[in-house]
């Protein structure tokens, strides 16, 4: 019983979920042929862990009917029945748990049976609420299709009411905020359409979406809203640039649009819409600087990273944990550009966001790597040593970074040995990413070369090694490689 899809769903409660759980199996309104709140009883004693040991078919059966034996047709069949029961009311207790926290829905649903009842006051009551709360919303595509039901419920009631320019006004937001949303959609399909063709090399199946919008002239469209000053414009206006920004043609074009957009009317989208729309940008300048490097994307990446701290909204929701390759990248930039005190206030402030379980690994990390911009060398060495490497690119990244101290403490057997460790661990590891596993395979090549030519004194022709460093489109930490490098041809020269 212990590996059954019953226990698998009870683990899945957190102590407050399973609490309820409780009180909703033991309501008498769903309790219809065998009552399930004695098994529950019996399996909460076990929670959350439920020992493998403890939850056996046959320990739970003796617990809900002591002095029985269990082990015939009867008692198997009995405890299957009871479990399955069981297992039901806990899906149902989940769509409960939904509906909890699906306002729209709720509100939805309580609406259609009230104008279903004919209670025509009490709906015109609750439909006035359901408009004066959603009134400060911005149009994220989820609230498009809320509003759609909203209106679409009182285009039914409009009806039943003999209201015929009711009906038009209903009918006429509804079927706006539906279409909005259908848009939306569609650009957002393209978009993984896109991604899946170029990066996964799937090809899609036909949809009607590539026909239409092979016969919509988007532009043209967005146009018209603008023209209007429609309220559905900065929605779809924004969907339209990133669909063209996945297509990857004058990606930069539509990137600066979208830009533009984003600083004129930020105010015109939600939260979590706001979080979307950045993040696209970041995605579209981290594949420039993945296939294409110049400082000036990294500048660029940074702009949107500070906007998008100083306006807390670095995360999908407020109340979502801090995604780690997020808040890594972010480090990673400010470092590039040297905004060390913006990275360590960044550090200070976001780390208590990151995910419990990485947040001491992740901060000790970026510290070390902030005290090793700093010169602080010993001190950088020190955070690295308090690093576990429960996040993948920690293995990698505490390697690099030890060499390049060890590297500027002049300990260059130690930074040898620890760049052989790096090679080794590149070359078998395959929980990396291949984009991260060539970018720091260059790192290890060029720093191994550098530091032969440190080692050695020799450096002839250190100009054609930084013109190959220059060309070569994936290589992790070169701006340090071609300081160092630099160095050692000021130094010698």
């Amino acid at each position: 019983m212990n590996n059954s899809k019953l226990i698998l769903l009870l683990k899945s409660f957190n102590k407050q979920e399973f609490k309820k759980l409780g009180k909703f199996v033991r309501s008498p309104y769903f309790i219809k042929e065998r009552k399930c709140f004695p098994l529950f009883t019996a399996l909460s004693n076990f929670y959350p862990a439920f020992d493998p040991e403890m939850v056996t078919s046959e320990k739970i059966y003796i617990r809900l009917f002591p002095g029985k034996p269990y082990g015939d047709s009867r008692s198997v069949s009995l405890l299957l029945t009871l479990s399955s029961d069981l297992y039901r009311m806990c899906k149902s207790f989940l769509a409960v748990l939904e509906l909890e926290s699906d306002e729209e829905t709720a509100e939805h649903l309580l609406l259609e049976q009230l104008r279903k009842r004919k209670l025509n006051r009490e709906y015109e009551r609750e439909f006035s609420k359901a408009l004066k709360r959603r009134a400060g919303f911005n149009s994220g595509s989820i609230d498009l299709y809320n509003n759609y039901r909203l209106h679409f419920s009182n285009g039914e009631y409009q009806k039943t009411q003999g209201n015929i320019p009711g009906v038009l006004s209903a009918f006429t937001e509804s079927g706006e905020s539906i279409l909005a949303f259908g848009l939306v959609t569609a650009y957002k399909y393209n978009e993984i359409r896109t991604i899946c063709e170029n990066s996964y090399n799937i090809k899609p199946p036909h949809s009607f979406i590539i026909d239409l919008f092979e016969n919509l002239n988007s532009r043209q469209l967005i146009e018209r809203l603008r023209v209007n000053n429609d309220k559905y414009y900065p929605m779809l206006y924004a969907n339209y640039l990133i669909y063209m920004i996945s297509k990857q043609t004058d990606e930069l074009k539509y990137m600066e649009e979208l830009k533009t957009l984003l600083a004129q009317r930020l105010d015109d989208y939600g939260r979590t819409e706001k979080f979307i729309l950045y993040s696209v940008l970041v995605s579209a300048l981290i594949r420039l600087e993945n296939t294409n490097y110049k400082i000036e994307h990294t500048k660029e990446l940074f702009e949107v990273y500070n906007i998008m701290f100083q306006k807390g909204i670095y995360k999908f929701r407020d109340e979502d944990t801090l995604d780690v390759s997020f808040f890594r990248n972010i480090i990673s930039v400010a470092f590039e550009l040297r905004k060390l005190d913006w990275a360590e206030e960044f550090i200070h402030k976001a780390s208590r966001e990151l995910p419990e379980k990485l947040r001491d690994s992740m901060t000790n990390n970026s510290l070390a790597n902030l005290y090793f911009l700093k010169e602080d060398f010993n001190k950088a060495l020190g955070y690295i040593n308090r690093v576990n490497f429960d996040y993948p690119l920690h293995k990698i990244d505490s390697k690099t970074l030890t060499f390049r101290i060890y590297y500027e403490l002049g300990e260059f057997e130690h930074a040898i040995s620890v760049l052989d460790t790096a090679r080794q661990y590149l070359q078998k590891g395959t929980e990396l990413a291949s984009i991260f596993r060539e970018r720091n395979l260059n790192f290890v090549k060029y720093s191994a070369e550098l530091i032969r030519r440190k080692t050695t004194g020799n450096i002839r022709d250190i100009d054609l090694t930084l013109k190959k460093l220059a060309a070569e489109k994936a290589v992790e930490l070169s701006g340090w490689l071609k300081r160092k490098f630099e160095e050692l041809q000021s130094i010698n020269g």
